[in-house]
């Protein structure tokens, strides 16, 4: 009897610990968007402002080539259509990610470094060890799509 309490007992410690050690799942189509703060040189940005407009939130590395030429397509898209674009740079050189910036003729207010001592909680909360992800975020601050094409964008946001 009294290795079966015992066995019990491991039983419930062990499913107890496991499931608090799972991590939440990433973001996701149809979650609720993590809401952030985070500054840049021209000032604040907080995605719980944005509620009523449709956000592009794209974070990118130096590190991985296509972020790069997905962070200058969508800034483009995003200043021609009814979209407030954000980017999130997760590099950890700040000087070559701003040259990159001006190189990429980017507008600076919308680019921000995850440098920033909050963003750190940022890439947490959205799951990410590094960068390239996208996230378009509807005016209800729901995740409509992760990493959408330009087409996408254009057939999901108003003109």
């Amino acid at each position: 009897m009294k290795s079966w309490s015992i066995l019990l007992a491991a039983a419930f410690t062990i499913f107890f610990t496991s499931s608090q050690l799972t991590e939440p799942s990433e973001a996701k189509i149809g979650s609720t968007a993590p809401v952030f703060s985070i500054k840049n040189e021209s000032g604040d940005f907080s995605l719980s402002e944005m509620r009523g407009k449709y956000v592009l939130l794209s974070f990118w590395s130096l590190n991985e080539p296509q972020s790069r030429v997905n962070n200058a397509q969508y800034a483009s898209l995003a200043d021609s259509n009814n979209i407030h674009y954000v980017s999130i740079n997760t590099d950890s050189d700040t000087i070559l990610w701003s040259q990159i910036v001006e190189i990429d003729n980017l507008n600076a207010s919308r680019q921000y470094s995850s440098q920033d001592s909050k963003s750190s909680d940022i890439m947490d909360d959205y799951h990410l060890a590094t960068g390239s992800r996208a996230y378009l975020i509807n005016p209800d601050g729901i995740i409509e799509a992760v990493n959408p094409s330009l087409d996408q964008l254009v057939k999901l946001t108003p003109i």
